[in-house]
């Protein structure tokens, strides 16, 4: 499917025509052509002179872009469906038709930041394909040009949030650990007062009398804040991963709390990402049976991710409000990366050198196999 073929002028002109309720005849006397050149517009087999476009729109009373079909921004739902689309592509069709069609669109809306900054996600998420190391690369940079063009531009603070936090994880991902640092120490700061804006926001939706939204704000709250502590867990874990007693304390805890939350239920990614950390960690201390048991959960837990309802996010009787905050994320309750493209990436996770220990085992090899099966 080639999404960037949307102007469609063939077709917006001749509806036009009729409802102005003229002939192919009187159009093309007014416009100084042929009759033959109105047809072969209509029908897409050439298109008017450049120069003819100001006298066309005049004639019909709108604009050249309304003519020619050209939206300079796109709307939330058009953002869905075209990332939708290429994610979807970049599992069936060559990866750098896929670029290339990204990067034409990119040219066409290069105004329209909340769709730069998707496309930037989209790059982000998809480089892994890319035939080698370099070409990876040059995916990322051309994302970080994206961040850089949005927060050079864009007044929207929503916008340039978003673009500031993906340009310092495509820094991290590009080698500029000192840049992503310096940029993330202030804005991440929890002394700042942002901090305490959740609490703030719920009391306030209290005080107001708007008790839903008290109820839906405070589980989105909760939703996150569990997801950011399981991730700060987890990179607790691997930082200590040569201190068993450490790390053992530390799995105790993001156990706890993932069993009291039915993490491997309510976000099954998450939960596959502390059973991986977790193995890593045991193999770093040579503890291969807790590792193997740790992959054990990790492949149970990517198997239940793979059902295709829960690729996207989800709450659960606890989390009973959030599918109105899901479906206003930039994706709407998408997954960013299509179903193929997750099971194809999984085959890299059993290469961290950490597991090297455990080439031996057969348990090792068949979970191997079965995560892809």
């Amino acid at each position: 499917m080639n999404i960037t073929n949307t102007l469609h002028f063939s077709d917006k002109l001749a509806k036009l025509r009729r409802e102005k309720k003229i002939t192919q005849e009187e159009l093309a006397n007014f416009v100084g052509v042929t009759k033959a050149s109105v047809s072969k517009w209509e029908t897409g087999q050439s298109l008017p002179d450049i120069l003819l476009l100001p006298l066309l729109a005049s004639f019909f009373q709108i604009s050249i872009d309304d003519l020619i079909g050209y939206e300079p921004q796109l709307s939330s739902e058009q953002i869905q469906k075209i990332y939708q689309t290429l994610a979807k592509d970049f599992s069936r069709q060559p990866f750098e038709s896929v670029i290339e069609e990204s990067r034409t669109l990119v040219k066409k809306y290069y105004s329209c930041y909340p769709f730069l900054l998707q496309i930037g996600i989209l790059w982000l998420n998809h480089a892994s394909l890319a035939k080698d190391t370099n070409r990876q690369k040059e995916i990322l940079e051309s994302a970080v040009k994206l961040c850089r063009h949005i927060l050079d531009g864009c007044k929207d603070a929503k916008i340039t949030g978003n673009a500031f936090m993906l340009k310092a994880i495509l820094d991290l991902q590009c080698g500029r650990i000192s840049e992503a640092v310096e940029a993330l120490e202030d804005h991440l700061n929890p002394n700042h007062m942002v901090m305490q804006g959740d609490a703030c926001l719920i009391q306030a939706y209290q005080m107001a009398g708007e008790h839903k939204k008290a109820i839906r704000y405070t589980q989105v709250s909760i939703y996150t804040h569990l997801h950011s502590m399981i991730s700060s867990l987890i990179q607790y874990l691997l930082i200590h991963a040569g201190d068993a007693e450490l790390c053992k304390e530390t799995l105790k805890r993001a156990d706890n709390v993932a069993e009291i939350f039915h993490l491997d239920k309510l976000n099954p990614n998450l939960s596959a990402n502390l059973s991986y950390a977790a193995a890593i960690a045991y193999c770093a201390q040579n503890q291969p049976e807790q590792a193997l048991a740790r992959l054990k959960q990790y492949v149970k837990d990517v198997r239940f991710l793979l059902q295709d309802e829960n690729l996207t996010p989800h709450g659960d009787a606890f989390f009973n409000e959030m599918d109105f905050w899901f479906s206003e994320l930039d994706l709407g309750a998408s997954a960013p990366r299509y179903r193929d493209i997750v099971k194809r990436s999984l085959s890299d996770t059993f290469s961290h050198p950490a597991f090297t220990v455990l080439e031996t085992f057969t348990e090792f090899q068949k979970m191997k196999e079965g995560v892809l099966s």
